[in-house]
Order: structure tokens, then sequence, then C-alpha cells
């Protein structure tokens, strides 16, 4: 079974460079990777939130997954 988190990067006012919002408030990319990776997730890819028109992007999540091992003794599967 997989878990996943998502993590909302917002572009710093008109810089190229994006942040991290929310509990990893200011991180890098780089930084919420290596977070992410020391609590057993691995980055899987990036989902856009917000576009502008000419293509830019404003903000953007970060997608991690971490697998779980599944019980099969606790379920009722025959």
């Amino acid at each position: 079974m997989s878990k996943y988190r998502y993590i909302r990067m917002c572009r710093k006012h008109l810089q190229s460079t994006f942040v991290a919002k929310g509990e990893l408030e200011g991180s890098s990319h780089r930084e919420v990777i290596e977070l992410m990776a020391e609590m057993g997730y691995r980055f899987v890819g990036t989902v856009p939130v917000e576009v502008l028109g000419g293509g830019q992007m404003v903000t953007f999540d970060m997608v991690f997954e971490k697998i779980e091992e599944f019980d099969f003794e606790d379920d009722d599967i025959e």
C-alpha cells in the first residue's frame, strides 16, 4: 500500500526560485526532497497548481510516495 504526501511550492515574489509553504515553510526544493527522504518518502513528480497565461508556473505540488508494508494476517482476504 502506498501513502502520498504533497508539498506546495510557491514562487518567491518577483524571483524565479520556489519555496515550500505550510509545514516546511521556506525550504528549497532540494531541502524538501532531503527532509522527506529522511522520513522514508521518495520524490515521484510534480503537479502544476497555478500557471500564468504565458505558461509560467507560479505554484506546484511536489508529490512524495512511501511504500507501507501490508499485513495480510490482519485482513480477511482468502
